[in-house]
């Protein structure tokens, strides 16, 4: 069922940011390291139900094209945009933060401050999951 192709992607993204801020909120390193093998996860129950629905819904020769361009655009916002994201919210934090604080606590607040964006494609993939199987259907009767 169409509808179910978004399914994981929602229960991914919601499970994931808790698990980081108990991952981030550690201070034992391997508790920590064990802690992130679930979000690692969970953020990637998502992949499969785009990929699916992305192949249902475009004809058979933009289907690599497509492909192609939802791991480059993937790749550019995670590793391009995202860690530079990161970097200046926790400079921010830094300056926030009292004096006295350890440097390295910014990085720890942004990172689970950043845990909630999450949420955001939770929700975009919870109205996907509302009309994905409509869409097909369209598709495939053209």
């Amino acid at each position: 069922d169409p509808r179910h192709y978004m399914t994981p992607g929602i229960f991914g993204m919601l499970l994931t940011p808790p698990m980081l801020v108990f991952a981030w909120w550690t201070e034992t390193w391997w508790l920590a390291l064990l802690l992130m093998i679930f979000p690692t996860m969970f953020d990637n129950l998502s992949y499969g139900g785009v990929a699916a629905a992305t192949q249902r819904l475009l004809s058979p020769n933009v289907r690599a094209s497509a492909s192609a361009l939802m791991a480059m655009v993937g790749i550019l916002v995670g590793a391009g945009m995202g860690v530079s994201a990161f970097g200046v919210l926790s400079d921010v934090i830094r300056e926030a933060l009292p004096a006295s604080a350890p440097p390295h606590q910014s990085v720890r607040y942004a990172l689970m401050g950043a845990a909630v964006s999450f949420l955001l494609p939770a929700f975009f993939y919870w109205r996907a999951s509302k009309h994905v199987q409509r869409e097909i259907q369209k598709f495939e009767s053209v």
